[in-house]
């Protein structure tokens, strides 16, 4: 019989979703975060004064976005960031509330805190 620390560990618990995205012409899948990933995004606010909100968009898909066998689309490169920072503001805002709700980050007014935190 397992024991229920071995029914955690061996539970698949980081679903994925797919999100179309018209306007670029694809799906993009977003994944949950494992506790590992969703600290190191936090960390990476953490070593900022005053957290732009543009990288909290752009950083929370990039850690999130995947294809449908959960490979990351993106590389975590200031350049990534940057170009991501300019595309369309309403897929963006549509990935990053799936991301925000599949990791259980706060509501995007408050996701800055993340860097507080």
């Amino acid at each position: 019989m397992d024991s229920i620390g071995s029914k955690i560990l061996a539970a698949d618990d980081l679903p994925r979703r797919c999100v179309p995205c018209p306007e670029w012409g694809v799906d993009v899948w977003i994944r949950t975060l494992n506790g590992d990933e969703l600290v190191e995004m936090q960390d990476a606010f953490a070593g900022k004064n005053d957290p732009d909100k543009r990288d909290v968009f752009a950083r929370t898909i990039i850690a999130s976005a995947c294809d449908e066998h959960g490979v990351a689309l993106f590389d975590n490169t200031p350049d990534s960031v940057t170009a991501l920072r300019k595309k369309s503001a309403k897929v963006l805002l549509r990935l990053f509330n799936v991301a925000r709700e599949m990791n259980g980050i706060g509501e995007a007014e408050s996701v800055p805190e993340l860097a507080k935190n």
